[in-house]
Protein backbone atom coordinates (compact mmCIF):
# COMPACT_ATOMS: atom_id res chain seq x y z
CA UNK A 1 0.00 0.00 0.00
CA UNK A 2 3.03 1.90 0.68
CA UNK A 3 4.44 1.52 -2.60
CA UNK A 4 1.27 2.48 -4.41
CA UNK A 5 0.92 5.62 -2.29
CA UNK A 6 4.33 6.45 -3.39
CA UNK A 7 3.75 5.99 -7.33
CA UNK A 8 0.36 7.28 -7.05
CA UNK A 9 1.71 10.67 -5.69
CA UNK A 10 4.41 11.14 -8.18
CA UNK A 11 1.66 10.99 -11.10
CA UNK A 12 2.77 6.74 -11.69
CA UNK A 13 -0.54 5.11 -12.55
CA UNK A 14 -0.98 1.28 -10.63
CA UNK A 15 -3.17 0.37 -13.28
CA UNK A 16 -2.27 2.06 -17.29
CA UNK A 17 -5.03 2.81 -18.92
CA UNK A 18 -5.19 0.23 -21.83
CA UNK A 19 -4.52 2.19 -25.44
CA UNK A 20 -7.34 3.69 -27.25
CA UNK A 21 -8.12 2.99 -30.43
CA UNK A 22 -10.75 4.24 -33.38
CA UNK A 23 -11.72 7.88 -33.54
CA UNK A 24 -12.51 10.13 -30.99
CA UNK A 25 -15.71 11.11 -31.00
CA UNK A 26 -16.82 14.36 -31.90
CA UNK A 27 -18.71 14.67 -28.56
CA UNK A 28 -15.74 13.60 -25.81
CA UNK A 29 -14.06 17.10 -26.66
CA UNK A 30 -17.27 19.30 -26.39
CA UNK A 31 -18.80 20.68 -23.59
CA UNK A 32 -22.23 19.82 -22.75
CA UNK A 33 -24.19 22.72 -23.59
CA UNK A 34 -28.10 24.17 -23.06
CA UNK A 35 -28.53 27.75 -24.60
CA UNK A 36 -29.00 30.65 -21.83
CA UNK A 37 -32.53 31.01 -22.88
CA UNK A 38 -33.99 27.99 -22.03
CA UNK A 39 -31.73 26.78 -19.73
CA UNK A 40 -34.12 28.27 -17.16
CA UNK A 41 -37.31 26.34 -17.94
CA UNK A 42 -34.95 23.20 -18.77
CA UNK A 43 -34.42 23.03 -15.11
CA UNK A 44 -37.81 23.55 -14.26
CA UNK A 45 -38.70 20.76 -16.18
CA UNK A 46 -36.51 18.53 -14.87
CA UNK A 47 -37.74 18.76 -11.65
CA UNK A 48 -40.85 19.56 -11.93
CA UNK A 49 -43.45 17.18 -9.53
CA UNK A 50 -46.51 18.68 -10.77
CA UNK A 51 -48.33 17.08 -14.46
CA UNK A 52 -49.42 20.31 -15.55
CA UNK A 53 -46.53 22.36 -14.47
CA UNK A 54 -44.71 20.54 -16.48
CA UNK A 55 -46.53 19.86 -19.68
CA UNK A 56 -46.94 23.82 -19.37
CA UNK A 57 -43.02 24.16 -19.01
CA UNK A 58 -42.17 21.25 -21.72
CA UNK A 59 -44.52 23.80 -24.44
CA UNK A 60 -42.41 26.90 -23.20
CA UNK A 61 -39.24 25.10 -23.56
CA UNK A 62 -39.88 24.03 -27.08
CA UNK A 63 -41.59 27.31 -28.45
CA UNK A 64 -38.23 28.87 -26.82
CA UNK A 65 -36.61 26.43 -29.59
CA UNK A 66 -38.41 27.23 -32.14
CA UNK A 67 -38.43 31.43 -31.88
CA UNK A 68 -34.50 30.64 -30.95
CA UNK A 69 -33.72 28.82 -34.03
CA UNK A 70 -35.82 31.31 -36.49
CA UNK A 71 -33.58 34.27 -35.06
CA UNK A 72 -30.51 33.07 -36.28
CA UNK A 73 -30.16 35.13 -39.02
CA UNK A 74 -26.97 35.82 -41.04
CA UNK A 75 -26.34 38.96 -42.64
CA UNK A 76 -26.18 39.46 -46.63
CA UNK A 77 -22.61 39.60 -46.11
CA UNK A 78 -22.01 36.81 -44.38
CA UNK A 79 -24.40 34.60 -46.77
CA UNK A 80 -21.58 35.81 -49.38
CA UNK A 81 -19.31 34.21 -47.27
CA UNK A 82 -21.16 31.08 -47.09
CA UNK A 83 -21.15 30.97 -50.72
CA UNK A 84 -16.94 31.72 -51.52
CA UNK A 85 -15.69 29.84 -47.98
CA UNK A 86 -18.23 26.81 -47.39
CA UNK A 87 -16.80 26.67 -43.93
CA UNK A 88 -17.93 29.48 -42.51
CA UNK A 89 -21.34 27.71 -43.76
CA UNK A 90 -20.71 24.53 -41.70
CA UNK A 91 -19.79 26.16 -38.89
CA UNK A 92 -23.40 28.40 -39.28
CA UNK A 93 -24.97 24.52 -39.07
CA UNK A 94 -23.22 23.96 -36.18
CA UNK A 95 -24.94 26.89 -34.34
CA UNK A 96 -28.01 25.07 -34.37
CA UNK A 97 -27.26 21.96 -32.91
CA UNK A 98 -27.32 23.12 -29.34
CA UNK A 99 -31.12 23.63 -30.06
CA UNK A 100 -31.16 20.20 -31.21
CA UNK A 101 -29.95 18.79 -28.21
CA UNK A 102 -32.18 21.37 -25.62
CA UNK A 103 -35.31 19.84 -27.70
CA UNK A 104 -34.24 15.98 -26.77
CA UNK A 105 -32.79 17.01 -23.77
CA UNK A 106 -36.46 18.35 -22.92
CA UNK A 107 -38.81 15.66 -24.31
CA UNK A 108 -36.58 12.78 -22.21
CA UNK A 109 -39.00 14.19 -19.39
CA UNK A 110 -41.99 13.26 -21.10
CA UNK A 111 -41.57 10.38 -22.80
CA UNK A 112 -43.95 8.29 -20.72
CA UNK A 113 -47.30 11.18 -20.87
CA UNK A 114 -50.42 10.24 -22.88
CA UNK A 115 -49.50 13.94 -24.78
CA UNK A 116 -46.29 13.68 -25.56
CA UNK A 117 -47.36 12.96 -28.94
CA UNK A 118 -50.00 15.66 -29.55
CA UNK A 119 -47.15 18.32 -27.80
CA UNK A 120 -44.02 16.77 -30.41
CA UNK A 121 -46.70 16.81 -33.24
CA UNK A 122 -47.97 20.49 -32.25
CA UNK A 123 -44.05 21.82 -32.43
CA UNK A 124 -43.52 20.31 -35.74
CA UNK A 125 -46.42 21.57 -37.54
CA UNK A 126 -45.53 25.28 -35.80
CA UNK A 127 -42.22 25.10 -36.96
CA UNK A 128 -42.91 24.14 -40.63
CA UNK A 129 -45.54 26.84 -40.59
CA UNK A 130 -42.96 29.15 -39.86
CA UNK A 131 -40.36 27.74 -42.15
CA UNK A 132 -42.71 28.15 -44.89
CA UNK A 133 -43.29 31.90 -43.99
CA UNK A 134 -39.89 32.54 -44.36
CA UNK A 135 -39.27 30.81 -47.38
CA UNK A 136 -38.30 33.65 -48.83
CA UNK A 137 -35.48 34.95 -46.45
CA UNK A 138 -32.34 33.25 -48.20
CA UNK A 139 -31.55 29.84 -48.73
CA UNK A 140 -28.76 29.60 -46.53
CA UNK A 141 -30.91 29.73 -43.74
CA UNK A 142 -33.69 28.24 -45.15
CA UNK A 143 -31.66 24.85 -45.56
CA UNK A 144 -30.25 24.79 -41.82
CA UNK A 145 -33.46 25.19 -40.59
CA UNK A 146 -34.77 22.35 -42.41
CA UNK A 147 -31.54 20.18 -41.61
CA UNK A 148 -32.20 21.05 -38.45
CA UNK A 149 -36.08 19.85 -38.26
CA UNK A 150 -35.33 16.69 -40.11
CA UNK A 151 -32.39 15.57 -37.45
CA UNK A 152 -34.84 16.22 -34.23
CA UNK A 153 -37.35 13.62 -35.98
CA UNK A 154 -35.16 11.39 -36.17
CA UNK A 155 -34.17 11.91 -33.37
CA UNK A 156 -37.24 12.41 -31.83
CA UNK A 157 -37.82 8.58 -33.12
CA UNK A 158 -34.44 7.22 -31.45
CA UNK A 159 -35.45 8.37 -28.03
CA UNK A 160 -38.90 7.18 -28.20
CA UNK A 161 -37.58 3.39 -28.87
CA UNK A 162 -35.03 3.55 -25.92
CA UNK A 163 -37.52 3.92 -23.83
CA UNK A 164 -39.59 1.60 -25.58
CA UNK A 165 -42.64 3.65 -26.44
CA UNK A 166 -43.36 2.18 -29.63
CA UNK A 167 -46.99 3.34 -29.90
CA UNK A 168 -45.78 6.50 -30.05
CA UNK A 169 -43.34 6.29 -32.46
CA UNK A 170 -46.17 4.63 -35.24
CA UNK A 171 -48.46 7.68 -34.08
CA UNK A 172 -45.55 10.24 -35.51
CA UNK A 173 -45.43 8.36 -38.46
CA UNK A 174 -48.82 7.57 -39.41
CA UNK A 175 -50.78 10.49 -38.30
CA UNK A 176 -52.14 13.09 -39.89
CA UNK A 177 -50.32 16.48 -39.87
CA UNK A 178 -51.78 19.99 -40.67
CA UNK A 179 -50.37 23.28 -41.43
CA UNK A 180 -50.97 27.07 -43.14
CA UNK A 181 -48.59 29.54 -43.96
CA UNK A 182 -48.73 32.95 -45.63
CA UNK A 183 -48.28 31.11 -48.76
CA UNK A 184 -50.50 28.31 -48.20
CA UNK A 185 -53.80 27.42 -47.22
CA UNK A 186 -54.33 25.16 -44.19
CA UNK A 187 -53.88 21.96 -45.49
CA UNK A 188 -53.78 18.33 -44.31
CA UNK A 189 -50.15 16.17 -44.88
CA UNK A 190 -48.43 13.42 -43.94
CA UNK A 191 -45.21 13.52 -42.03
CA UNK A 192 -42.52 13.58 -44.66
CA UNK A 193 -43.96 16.61 -45.99
CA UNK A 194 -43.67 18.30 -42.95
CA UNK A 195 -40.43 17.44 -41.06
CA UNK A 196 -38.27 16.00 -44.46
CA UNK A 197 -35.73 17.78 -46.02
CA UNK A 198 -35.05 16.01 -48.87
CA UNK A 199 -33.46 16.99 -51.53
CA UNK A 200 -33.73 20.75 -50.04
CA UNK A 201 -29.95 19.97 -48.95
CA UNK A 202 -27.85 20.74 -51.87
CA UNK A 203 -26.25 23.93 -50.36
CA UNK A 204 -25.02 22.01 -47.73
CA UNK A 205 -24.01 18.99 -49.56
CA UNK A 206 -21.85 21.15 -51.92
CA UNK A 207 -19.84 23.05 -48.76
CA UNK A 208 -18.88 19.87 -47.01
CA UNK A 209 -17.98 17.96 -50.08
CA UNK A 210 -16.26 21.13 -50.54
CA UNK A 211 -14.54 21.52 -47.18
CA UNK A 212 -13.79 17.81 -47.04
CA UNK A 213 -13.13 16.92 -50.95
CA UNK A 214 -14.88 14.19 -50.49
CA UNK A 215 -17.81 13.34 -52.87
CA UNK A 216 -20.25 12.18 -50.12
CA UNK A 217 -23.57 10.33 -50.92
CA UNK A 218 -24.95 13.31 -49.09
CA UNK A 219 -23.00 15.98 -47.12
CA UNK A 220 -25.73 16.53 -44.92
CA UNK A 221 -25.45 12.67 -43.97
CA UNK A 222 -21.76 12.87 -42.87
CA UNK A 223 -22.17 16.25 -41.08
CA UNK A 224 -24.72 14.25 -38.75
CA UNK A 225 -22.29 11.20 -38.47
CA UNK A 226 -19.42 13.47 -36.92
CA UNK A 227 -21.81 15.56 -34.80
CA UNK A 228 -23.75 12.52 -32.79
CA UNK A 229 -25.53 13.87 -29.77
CA UNK A 230 -24.24 13.26 -26.29
CA UNK A 231 -25.77 9.88 -24.77
CA UNK A 232 -26.59 8.41 -28.67
CA UNK A 233 -24.55 6.72 -30.81
CA UNK A 234 -24.43 6.77 -34.68
CA UNK A 235 -26.25 3.47 -34.97
CA UNK A 236 -28.99 4.57 -32.77
CA UNK A 237 -29.57 7.15 -34.73
CA UNK A 238 -29.13 5.46 -38.12
CA UNK A 239 -31.40 2.81 -36.80
CA UNK A 240 -33.96 5.37 -36.13
CA UNK A 241 -33.67 6.57 -39.64
CA UNK A 242 -34.10 3.00 -41.24
CA UNK A 243 -37.15 2.38 -38.59
CA UNK A 244 -38.74 5.68 -40.22
CA UNK A 245 -38.24 3.98 -43.43
CA UNK A 246 -39.70 0.35 -42.83
CA UNK A 247 -42.86 1.86 -40.79
CA UNK A 248 -44.13 4.00 -43.47
CA UNK A 249 -43.40 1.54 -46.08
CA UNK A 250 -45.59 -0.74 -43.84
CA UNK A 251 -47.83 1.71 -43.29
CA UNK A 252 -48.69 3.84 -46.50
CA UNK A 253 -49.71 3.11 -49.73
CA UNK A 254 -48.12 1.37 -52.01
CA UNK A 255 -47.74 4.07 -54.83
CA UNK A 256 -46.92 6.83 -51.87
CA UNK A 257 -43.36 8.94 -51.54
CA UNK A 258 -41.92 7.42 -48.93
CA UNK A 259 -39.37 8.29 -46.23
CA UNK A 260 -35.91 8.45 -47.78
CA UNK A 261 -33.49 7.11 -44.88
CA UNK A 262 -30.48 9.70 -45.24
CA UNK A 263 -28.19 7.36 -43.42
CA UNK A 264 -28.72 4.24 -44.55
CA UNK A 265 -25.09 4.09 -45.86
CA UNK A 266 -24.37 4.13 -41.59
CA UNK A 267 -26.60 1.47 -41.46
CA UNK A 268 -25.96 -1.12 -44.53
CA UNK A 269 -25.26 -3.37 -41.05
CA UNK A 270 -26.87 -1.74 -38.39
CA UNK A 271 -26.93 -4.18 -35.39
CA UNK A 272 -30.17 -2.94 -33.95
CA UNK A 273 -32.02 -3.10 -37.50
CA UNK A 274 -31.11 -6.59 -37.74
CA UNK A 275 -31.50 -7.81 -34.02
CA UNK A 276 -35.39 -5.86 -34.75
CA UNK A 277 -36.39 -7.55 -37.96
CA UNK A 278 -34.62 -11.28 -37.08
CA UNK A 279 -36.76 -10.80 -34.00
CA UNK A 280 -39.72 -10.68 -35.86
CA UNK A 281 -40.23 -14.35 -36.53
CA UNK A 282 -41.37 -14.50 -33.03
CA UNK A 283 -45.32 -14.35 -32.60
CA UNK A 284 -44.26 -13.22 -28.93
CA UNK A 285 -42.01 -10.27 -30.28
CA UNK A 286 -44.72 -9.05 -33.07
CA UNK A 287 -46.93 -8.59 -29.97
CA UNK A 288 -44.44 -7.01 -28.15
CA UNK A 289 -44.08 -4.85 -31.15
CA UNK A 290 -47.76 -4.57 -31.36
CA UNK A 291 -48.07 -1.07 -31.35
CA UNK A 292 -45.45 -0.23 -33.94
CA UNK A 293 -46.79 -2.80 -35.92
CA UNK A 294 -50.10 -3.45 -35.28
CA UNK A 295 -52.18 -6.29 -33.84
CA UNK A 296 -50.53 -9.97 -35.18
CA UNK A 297 -54.21 -11.29 -33.98
CA UNK A 298 -56.41 -9.47 -36.74
CA UNK A 299 -54.04 -10.31 -39.36
CA UNK A 300 -53.35 -7.21 -40.68
CA UNK A 301 -49.52 -7.56 -40.30
CA UNK A 302 -49.83 -10.17 -43.00
CA UNK A 303 -51.58 -7.26 -45.87
CA UNK A 304 -48.42 -4.88 -44.57
CA UNK A 305 -45.87 -7.13 -44.54
CA UNK A 306 -46.73 -8.16 -48.55
CA UNK A 307 -46.90 -3.95 -49.03
CA UNK A 308 -43.27 -4.35 -48.08
CA UNK A 309 -42.90 -7.46 -50.35
CA UNK A 310 -43.95 -5.21 -53.16
CA UNK A 311 -42.23 -2.15 -52.58
CA UNK A 312 -39.04 -4.56 -52.21
CA UNK A 313 -39.68 -6.40 -55.74
CA UNK A 314 -39.71 -2.93 -57.50
CA UNK A 315 -38.87 0.55 -55.54
CA UNK A 316 -35.93 0.14 -52.98
CA UNK A 317 -34.25 3.20 -51.99
CA UNK A 318 -30.90 4.25 -52.31
CA UNK A 319 -28.85 6.82 -53.34
CA UNK A 320 -28.42 7.19 -57.11
CA UNK A 321 -24.47 6.82 -57.11
CA UNK A 322 -24.52 3.76 -54.79
CA UNK A 323 -25.56 0.43 -55.53
CA UNK A 324 -26.02 -0.73 -52.12
CA UNK A 325 -29.65 -0.18 -51.04
CA UNK A 326 -31.68 0.90 -47.93
CA UNK A 327 -32.25 -1.61 -45.67
CA UNK A 328 -35.85 -3.83 -45.22
CA UNK A 329 -36.90 -5.95 -42.42
CA UNK A 330 -37.38 -8.30 -45.54
CA UNK A 331 -33.76 -8.46 -46.35
CA UNK A 332 -33.68 -9.71 -42.57
CA UNK A 333 -35.95 -12.28 -42.58
CA UNK A 334 -38.69 -13.85 -45.11
CA UNK A 335 -41.85 -12.96 -45.63
CA UNK A 336 -43.18 -16.25 -44.68
CA UNK A 337 -40.95 -16.56 -41.60
CA UNK A 338 -42.48 -13.51 -39.56
CA UNK A 339 -44.58 -14.71 -36.58
CA UNK A 340 -44.00 -18.43 -37.08
CA UNK A 341 -42.29 -19.23 -33.89
CA UNK A 342 -43.21 -19.03 -30.04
Amino acid sequence: EFMRLVRHLYGEKTYPMPQTKGTKPDWVSQPDTVPIAIAGPLFTIENASDDVLLKNEIRKVLNLVKVSVFAIKPSMEEEVKFRDEPQTYLNFLDTFRPYRDAFIKALENITQKEYFSDVVADFFEEYRQMQDDYRGSGDYPYQARSALLHEMFIYTIALLWSAEEYSKIRDLITRTYFFSSKYSENKAVKFTNVVYAGSHTNLIDDAKKKVDNKNYYSGLAQHWSEHVMVGYSLDQVTFADLLIYNIDVLEEPEDTWHWFPMLYVYGLNNPIFSRFATRLKSVHQLKRFAGLLGDVLTGNIEDKIQKMVNFSAKDKYRYNSSFDKAPLILDYVKANEIGKLP
